[in-house]
């Protein structure tokens, strides 16, 4: 049977017009509320044909908000687990740009070098940071749980770090390492599919917006 996993940035917060990563995350806007009404449109139908959708989450209220409107909407099974949860930036956690780089510029260039494809995410060494293989076996140990459930759909709203490892841990497999981890560049309420099938695993989209309206794409930080 084949199943599939989506993987869905979470809608904007306020945190992402103020350009600020990690930390203890903050409400949507209007706009990330819209967002919501245009994933619930696109899970629907997963909701009604195959009778059985779960909904993954962590608490970080972006992530939670859009958790509760997907409850009310479609009235799906929601999962908390922790283990999703965004890799910790340490010192610069919660901060914009510009924060960031008063509070620690060698730091703060790292995190820039890496955004733009420069640096392996494995060398950001964020003071007080998480480490990188510590964040990944926690969300690994997710995926893992996932490839044992019988359960048809699975849909993981998720911030951006979070989001970026399990893409790569899907479609590197077992020739995963950080010289090919690629650093997405996810929209907000984007939808990433992908195929459990009985030759593998498969990506079948990535960063999909068609579901939203017309102005409603928006971007977001690098671990928003």
């Amino acid at each position: 049977m084949v199943r599939e996993i989506l993987l869905v940035r979470h809608p904007e917060a306020q945190k992402n017009l103020e350009d600020r990563h990690g930390g203890g995350g903050t409400s949507l806007t209007p706009t990330g509320i819209r967002q919501c009404e245009g994933l619930a449109r696109y899970l629907r139908p997963y909701q009604s044909a195959m009778r059985r959708l779960e909904v993954y989450g962590h608490r970080v209220p972006q992530v939670l908000e859009t958790l509760e409107y997907l409850y009310s909407a479609l009235k799906v099974e929601t999962v908390l687990d922790e283990r999703l949860r965004g890799i910790s930036l340490g010192l610069l956690a919660g901060l914009s740009r510009a924060q960031a780089a008063a509070a620690d510029p060698g730091a703060a260039a790292r995190l820039e070098a890496w955004r733009a494809g420069n640096l392996r995410v494995d060398r950001l060494a964020l003071p007080g940071g998480e480490d990188i293989h510590h964040f990944e076996e926690r969300v690994r140990a997710v995926w893992s749980d996932w490839m044992r459930t019988p359960t048809p759909a699975i849909v993981a709203i998720l911030t951006r770090s979070s989001l970026n490892m399990l893409i790569n841990i899907a479609t590197l497999g077992n020739e995963f390492d950080y010289d090919r981890y690629a650093p997405h560049d996810t929209k907000s309420a984007s939808i990433t599919t992908i195929a459990i099938e009985p030759e593998g695993v498969r990506l079948v989209s990535l960063n999909v917006t068609s579901h939203l309206a017309l102005g409603e794409v928006v971007g977001g930080g690098a671990f928003g």
